[in-house]
């Protein structure tokens, strides 16, 4: 009987299963702790605003502030998911177990993708909207506001709302992108080093891309904004090839992990 060496879905969902049993109650103390930390920030920011009078106010006040904070966790906590993806590999003895399992390379790598990836994002979703129903409920019960839940377009106005939504969430799976190669990359702190490796190389890019303006500067011709830059959609097209390319790169080292870290 034949069978496809390089992606089966039953081997993947083997793997889905196996890493549920094994790594269960890790997942469900992430999950607690984000859900229990988003809940005491929230109950917070209405504590502060709680001598505001008029409800609506109160209401935009808490709302307004709590997107703030729950954006900046979700790329936190987003940065140190995708430093997490092969966090197998840091002792010899999770690289000689992550290798024994019987899938191939393709399989391990997406299976975790899925889980670190858009798994994360499902998750966050599913707890920032607990933790913002625990505010609801603080404030109606405890503080007896009359309160309302997030709403998606709370975070952008209501025009072109999918638009931008699919522009903010390729912009974070780019940021994602180069802490999930870190993680391949660098066995021992890998959200430490890629972090400041990219301080490095956007601190190196900038004052390049800062001297050479001035170096060509003409204090009389005006340069006028170029038309690329004044629509979304080439920055979308270049981090859509970044993020390929380093989810790229990481199943690449990936595979050659399977060598180098065998013995």
């Amino acid at each position: 009987m034949k069978t496809n060496r390089h992606f089966s879905l039953s081997r993947l969902g083997m793997l889905f299963k196996q890493d549920f049993i094994e790594n269960h109650r890790q997942l469900l103390l992430a999950s607690g702790f984000s859900l229990l930390l988003l809940s005491v920030l929230s109950i917070s920011i209405s504590l502060n605003f709680s001598a505001l009078p008029d409800d609506s106010h109160f209401n935009t006040m808490c709302i307004h502030v709590e997107r703030g904070w729950f954006i900046a966790a979700f790329i936190i906590f987003g940065m140190i998911a995708g430093s997490s993806l092969f966090n197998t590999l840091k002792t010899p003895a999770g690289r000689l177990s992550t290798l024994m399992i019987p899938a191939s390379q393709l399989e391990k790598f997406i299976e975790r993708w899925l889980i670190v990836v858009p798994g994360y994002i499902l998750l966050f979703i599913l707890i920032g909207t607990i933790a913002d129903l625990v505010r609801v409920g603080f404030c109606e019960w405890i503080l007896h506001r009359n309160v309302t839940m997030i709403q998606p377009h709370d975070f952008f106005d209501t025009d072109s709302l999918p638009r931008k939504y699919f522009v903010a969430t390729l912009g974070f799976l780019s940021l994602q992108s180069f802490f999930v190669l870190g993680s391949v990359v660098w066995q021992k702190f890998a959200m430490v080093k890629t972090f400041w490796a990219m301080v490095f190389i956007g601190g190196a890019y900038s004052l390049t891309g800062i001297a050479l303006m001035e170096w060509l500067h003409n204090p009389g011709t005006a340069y006028p904004e170029p038309e690329f830059l004044k629509t979304d959609t080439v920055p979308c097209i270049i981090a859509s090839l970044v993020t390929l390319f380093n989810y790229s790169v990481a199943y690449l080292r990936l595979r050659e992990s399977e060598i180098i870290n065998r013995w």
